[in-house]
C-alpha cells in the first residue's frame, strides 16, 4: 500500500538551521510493500553527504512501562531524491503492526539539519484520507486504572475567524487492549464529546486508525488478513460531533485518553482535524478581569471572570471561558453587549459596547475591567453537604468562607456548631480545632478580595437519631473589621435526617421568598447532587437544566462543585459538564461515588406574588438514559398571610393553625386512615398511620416552608396546601 505524502507535518522536535543552500531533509513518501519492509523517500539539498534516521518505536510490548530508547539507522545520501529500504529482520522488529515516529537528520556541509517529525505504520490510514496537517503527538499512555492522559494541539488563528459548520477528526493510536480505553475530544471553547467509550467492548483488540465522522456506522472491529483484530476505517463517534457547530475553530484542542483497567499501555501517535467552516461576517473578542490596581492592564495576579454570561442584543450569546476570555461571531448591524453579573463593590469599565458592525469587522480587545471600590469589607459564609444525615454514618460538611469585599481581611475566625447526637471528628483532617463534641473555632487567616477557602468538617451521627427530625448546622465568621453586611456572616443549614437516600436530586435554598428578598436582589442558590449507582466507573457526568424565565439567565454564577466542571449554555439550557470525572460506583464507597454542583441566579424582576419558579435537572452518566430529579420550587408569597394564624377549612375537614409551627391539628368528618406531609420537592417528610377523625401531627423538626397535607380516608385522598412559619 503506497503512502505518498503531500502534507506538512506539525513541527515538534527540531528547528532547521539554514546556512547557504543547505536545507532540512524533506519527506516525499513512505511505503509498506509487505509486513516486514519499510521504504522511505526523501529529498536532500545540495551538499548533503549522509543521513541518520531516528526511530521512536511505539511498540505493543508488555515488557515496556515507558517509551523504549530511540534507535538510529545511518547511511550515505545525495542531493535530490533518496530511497531508503529498511527490513525488520535486519533493523529490529519495529514495523509489524506497530507505529514508529521518525526524524531524518541530514549532514550538509558538515552541519546537521533535521526534518519535521512524522510517523509510519502498516496500520495507519492517515494518507488515504488526505490530511492537510497531521499533528504528531507521540504521547505515552502508561498503564493506569482510571487514569487520564491529555494531549493538545493548536489550530492557528488566521486573518479571519472561522466558525465550525461541520467537523470530523482522525486519530492514530497504538494500545495492546483497546477495551480499556475511553477517548474524548475537547474544543477550545470547552465543549467535550466522547469519541470512543469502550471498557471491554473491544476486548484485547490492538491499535486504532479511525476517522470519526458523523453519519457513518458505529465502531466495529476490523480483521486483517493475518487475523489481527484492530479498529480501522471511518466510523461515527459515541457522541455527535455536531456539538462543535457554531464554535470558533482556532485555539487549543485536547484529546483525552482514559485507561480504565490494569496491565496494558500504549501511545497516542497523532491526529488530524477535518473542518467545513465559514468565515465570520464579523466578530468580537475580549476578556473580563478584575483590575485591582486600576492600570487598565490585566496583570499576572489579577483574577479573570470565568464562565460569565454577557448580555447581548443579538441572539449569539457571549460567555467567557475559564480564563475570562470570549470570542464570538456576529451578524452585521447593531450590536450592544454589556457585562451583566457584576461583583459586589465593583464598577465596570466600560459599562457596555455599542457597535455598528460591518462585514469584515473582527474586533479585538473588547475588554471589561472590574474596578474595586476601596474600603469595602464583606465576609460571607455558607454551609452545605451533598449527603443528608443518616443515623449511624459519618458525614462530611463543607463550610465556604468568602471575601466578597475589596480589601484584605486578616485574622478571620470560623466557628461551627453541629446539633446534638453528632460528634465532630476532624476539621480539614485534624482534630486540633475541636473544643467540644459539637463545636470548633478555626482561624482561617487572611482572605483578600474575591478569595475563598473551604473547610471540611467530618462528623459522626448517632445511630439512635430519629428519622424525620431536622438537624441544624451553624457557621459564623468573625474579624476585627466592620462588615458591610453582618447578617451573612452567620449561616444556618437545616437538613432532614433520613433512613435511606436517593442522591440524584435538586435543591433550592429558598422555597418561599417575600418582598424584601426581591427588593434586596438576593439570589436563589441551587445544588444538584448525583451518585453513580451503576456497576462501573462513570467516565463523564453531565447535568442539564432548562432555566425558567423567572430567572435572569445572564446572572448565572458557578459557586462550587465536587469535581472540575465546565458550564455551557444553549439558549436557556444549562449544561454542567463533568468531563473525565471517573466517578466510581457506589459499592466502592458511598461518598466516593457521589458529586454535586452549586450555582445561583437572580430572580426576574417580573416575578410576581403567587407565582413559582420551578426547575428540574437531568443527570446523564455516560451514555445511559438520564435520571430526572425532583422539581425545586420557589414561591413568591405575602408575609402578612404567613404571619397570621388561621384555619384551613375544607368541606370535609379543618386544619389549624395555618401557618403552623410545632404542631398542627386535623379534625375530619370522616375517619382518617393516614396522613402525610410532602415538601415542594415532592419528598414525603412526615407520615403517620391515624385511624381517627381527630389527631395531631408533631412538626417542630420540620423546616419552614410550604407543604402539601395528604389525607387518606375510606372515601379517597384529599390534598391541601399548608405553611410552616
Amino acid at each position: 500500500m503506497k503512502k505518498t505524502l503531500f502534507l506538512v507535518f506539525a513541527l515538534i522536535a527540531s528547528t532547521s538551521f539554514i546556512l547557504s543552500q543547505c536545507e532540512a531533509p524533506e519527506l516525499i513518501s513512505w511505503d509498506y510493500p509487505n509486513d516486514s519492509t519499510l521504504i522511505i523517500g526523501f529529498n536532500a539539498s545540495e551538499g548533503t553527504t549522509s543521513y541518520e534516521m531516528e526511530f521512536d518505536i511505539m511498540m505493543i510490548d508488555m515488557d515496556y512501562g515507558s517509551m523504549p530508547q530511540p534507535y538510529y539507522i545511518t547511511g550515505t545520501a545525495q542531493a535530490g531524491g533518496n530511497t531508503i529500504i529498511l527490513n525488520s529482520t535486519d533493523h529490529f522488529y519495529a514495523f509489524y503492526h506497530n507505529y514508529c515516529s521518525v526524524i531524518i537528520n541530514g549532514t550538509c556541509n558538515e552541519e546537521s539539519y533535521s526534518s519535521e517529525e512524522f510517523y509510519v505504520s502498516d496500520m495507519s490510514i492517515l494518507n488515504e484520507i488526505e490530511c492537510s496537517e497531521a499533528h504528531v503527538l507521540n504521547a505515552l499512555l502508561p498503564d493506569g486504572v482510571g487514569a487520564s492522559y491529555e494531549s493538545t494541539f493548536l489550530v492557528e488563528e488566521g486573518d479571519t475567524p472561522l466558525q465550525i459548520d461541520q467537523l470530523s477528526i482522525f486519530i492514530d493510536l497504538t494500545h495492546s487492549y483497546l477495551g480499556d480505553l475511553d477517548v474524548t475530544l475537547t474544543s477550545p471553547s470547552g465543549t467535550t464529546i466522547s469519541l470512543m467509550y469502550s471498557p471491554n467492548n473491544f476486548g484485547g483488540a490492538s491499535n486504532m486508525s479511525v476517522l470519526f465522522k458523523t453519519g457513518f456506522p458505529e465502531l466495529a472491529l476490523s480483521i486483517l488478513d493475518d487475523g489481527f483484530q484492530t479498529l480501522q476505517g471511518t466510523y461515527s463517534p459515541s457522541q455527535s460531533l455536531a456539538a462543535f457547530t457554531g464554535e470558533i475553530l482556532s485555539g487549543t484542542w485536547t484529546i483525552t485518553v482514559t485507561d480504565y483497567l490494569a496491565e496494558d499501555w500504549g501511545v497516542l501517535a497523532g491526529a488530524c482535524v477535518f473542518v467545513e467552516s465559514s468565515p465570520c461576517t464579523a466578530s468580537a473578542s475580549g476578556s473580563v478581569y478584575v483590575d485591582s490596581n486600576g492600570d487598565g492592564v490585566q496583570d499576572e495576579n489579577e483574577t479573570p471572570a470565568a464562565y460569565n454570561l454577557l448580555s447581548t442584543s443579538q441572539e449569539n450569546s457571549l460567555m467567557t471561558n475559564g480564563q475570562g476570555e470570549f470570542l464570538n461571531c456576529f451578524e452585521t448591524g447593531s450590536l450592544d453587549f454589556s457585562l451583566f453579573n457584576i461583583p459586589l463593590y465593583h464598577n465596570v469599565d466600560p459599562e457596555n459596547y455599542e457597535l455598528e458592525l460591518a462585514e469584515g469587522d473582527f474586533l479585538e480587545d473588547m475588554d471589561f475591567r472590574l474596578i474595586p471600590i476601596p474600603g469595602m469589607n464583606d465576609l460571607v459564609v455558607e454551609v452545605y453537604s451533598y449527603i443528608p444525615d443518616v443515623p449511624g454514618f459519618e458525614r462530611t460538611y463543607y463550610v465556604s468562607s468568602r471575601n466578597v469585599g475589596t480589601e484584605c481581611i486578616e485574622d478571620i475566625n470560623l466557628t461551627f456548631t453541629s446539633p446534638e447526637n453528632t460528634e465532630l471528628l476532624l476539621v480539614n483532617g485534624s482534630a486540633d480545632p475541636i473544643t467540644s463534641s459539637q463545636e470548633f473555632t478555626l482561624n482561617i487567616g487572611t482572605l483578600c478580595s474575591q478569595e475563598s477557602t473551604m473547610t471540611e468538617v467530618e462528623l459522626l451521627l448517632d445511630q439512635t437519631l430519629e428519622v424525620g427530625i431536622i438537624h441544624s448546622y451553624q457557621a459564623s465568621l468573625n474579624s476585627v473589621e466592620t462588615d458591610e453586611t453582618p447578617e451573612n456572616n452567620t449561616y444556618t443549614l437545616e437538613i432532614q435526617v433520613v433512613s435511606s437516600y436517593d442522591p440524584n436530586d435538586k435543591l433550592v435554598d429558598y422555597e418561599i421568598v417575600y418582598e424584601d428578598f426581591m427588593e434586596e436582589q438576593k439570589r436563589l442558590t441551587y445544588i444538584v447532587r448525583f451518585q453513580n449507582d451503576g456497576t462501573f466507573y462513570a467516565q463523564n457526568v453531565t447535568v442539564t437544566d432548562m432555566i425558567e424565565e423567572g430567572l435572569i439567565l445572564e446572572s448565572f454564577e458557578l459557586l462550587e462543585s465536587s469535581h472540575d466542571v465546565i458550564p455551557e449554555f444553549n439558549g436557556r439550557e444549562l449544561s454542567l459538564n463533568f468531563n473525565d470525572i471517573v466517578l466510581p460506583q457506589s459499592d466502592l464507597g458511598l461518598e466516593e461515588s457521589q458529586g454535586y454542583v452549586r450555582f445561583s441566579f437572580l430572580p426576574n424582576e417580573n416575578f410576581s406574588l403567587g407565582e413559582t419558579i420551578e426547575n428540574t435537572a437531568a443527570i446523564y452518566f455516560d451514555f445511559n438514559e438520564p435520571i430526572i430529579t425532583n422539581t425545586a420550587v420557589t414561591l413568591y408569597d405575602e408575609e402578612e398571610i404567613i404571619d397570621s394564624v388561621t384555619e384551613l377549612e375544607t368541606e370535609d375537614w379543618v386544619v389549624y393553625p395555618n401557618p403552623f409551627s410545632s404542631s398542627l391539628t386535623v379534625e375530619s368528618q370522616e375517619k382518617v386512615l393516614s396522613a402525610k406531609l410532602m415538601n415542594v420537592s415532592g419528598q414525603i417528610v412526615l407520615e403517620k398511620q391515624v385511624n381517627s377523625s381527630i389527631f395531631q401531627l408533631e412538626t417542630k423538626y420540620l423546616a419552614n416552608g410550604i407543604y402539601s397535607l395528604i389525607l387518606e380516608n375510606p372515601s379517597g385522598v384529599s390534598v391541601s396546601r399548608i405553611v410552616k412559619n
